[in-house]
């Protein structure tokens, strides 16, 4: 929820600087769950941000390109209010929160309609004046992290203003969401990610060993060059210049290289 409200209110740049209290109202959360929600999206990598030291100045937060980051189930817990910490909400504050708020993202026709459609479920919604842990407390762990990872999704694709972002929440809790096109759960993408890191992990590994290896061959060249006598460097000097391109004949450290792979590896 903190994530939407900001990015509800970023500029072209991803940049917004609202307080503390502005995101706290906005979300219907506690200042102190903002917080939490804060630094936990920065651990995601979600945001960035950059302290403002001014007396009453707000931290600019940067949003980042949510291609490049995976979002972590710790934010989606940290971003909703705890039990002891009852949130109600009203008619007036969901009207509070269309205020201001503008969207700089990309977005396909079908993701504003889905948007729209979640949006006009709170007609028959309970949700004002009701506690939003309500829902929280009727919904598995796993469904809710569910759907609130689906609903980040889809609305970091859209372009267009939410017009009751908490609304929006309480019907996702309470109705679910439809699978977005291009959504990747959770779970999966995790997945993919651990076996990206170990594949990454084992050609940074190899990479090192074949360097390392490169580098005792060469340094065994070396040693067994200077065992040559002047004829035999001269004769390995004339191959190598034979075994490498016309333009590269004429310069001494690309002809010193080969005579060292020749050394390393005679039958060329």
């Amino acid at each position: 929820m903190v994530y939407i409200v900001l990015k509800s209110h970023a500029w072209s740049v991803n940049r917004v600087f609202p307080a503390h209290s502005t995101i706290a109202r906005k979300s219907s959360l506690s200042i102190s769950t903002v917080k939490r929600a804060l630094k936990s999206l920065i651990e995601a990598g979600l945001i960035r941000v950059m302290s403002n030291k001014s007396k009453g100045a707000s931290n600019i937060y940067y949003l980042c390109d949510p291609t490049t980051t995976e979002m972590d189930l710790r934010v989606a817990q940290c971003d909703l209010p705890g039990r002891s910490e009852k949130t109600t909400g009203s008619p007036q504050r969901a009207t509070n929160i269309t205020n201001k708020i503008t969207k700089t993202t990309t977005t396909t026709e079908e993701d504003v309609v889905y948007l729209k459609e979640l949006e006009d479920l709170m007609n028959d919604s309970p949700f004002c004046g009701v506690d939003i842990t309500t829902y929280l407390e009727k919904t598995e762990p796993s469904d809710l992290l569910d759907r609130i990872d689906k609903l980040i999704f889809t609305y970091q694709q859209s372009n267009k203003h939410i017009n009751k972002p908490a609304a929006v929440l309480a019907a996702a809790l309470r109705n679910g969401v439809t699978t977005p096109d291009g959504y990747i759960p959770f779970a999966e993408r995790r997945d993919n990610e651990k076996v990206l890191s170990r594949k990454r992990l084992e050609a940074k590994k190899k990479a090192k060993e074949l360097a390392e290896k490169e580098r005792a061959e060469i340094t065994e060249a070396e040693r067994r060059y200077k065992t040559l006598s002047d004829i035999e460097r001269e004769s390995l000097r004339a191959r190598a210049k034979q075994l490498i391109p016309v333009e590269l004949r004429n310069f001494k450290y690309a002809v010193q290289a080969k005579v060292f792979e020749l050394i390393i590896e005679p039958n060329q």
